[in-house]
């Protein structure tokens, strides 16, 4: 489970506001959670928000994390990401 501050963090990086060059660089934090096991449906929502709410390049970026760190996630994740 995260912290307030580590959830800060995700929230600065995938929140309303948060920005597509720190979504790049984020595959390492991403990858981080998911062997951790603390990656949530909450995070994969917050994340994947991102996708229908932002321009072309910013889905794209998102996208491009899911499949940077695709052979990472496990069927939980697979599974949330797909309903």
């Amino acid at each position: 489970m995260l912290n307030d501050k580590d959830q800060n963090i995700i929230d600065q990086i995938f929140g309303f506001n948060g920005h597509r060059e720190l979504v790049k660089e984020s595959k390492g934090l991403l990858r981080y959670l998911i062997d951790e096991n603390l990656l949530t449906d909450e995070i994969l929502g917050k994340i994947f928000s991102g996708v229908s709410r932002g321009v072309l390049e910013n889905r794209l970026t998102i996208y491009k994390l899911f499949e940077d760190v695709s052979t990472s996630l496990k069927s939980k994740h697979k599974r949330y990401l797909l309903e």
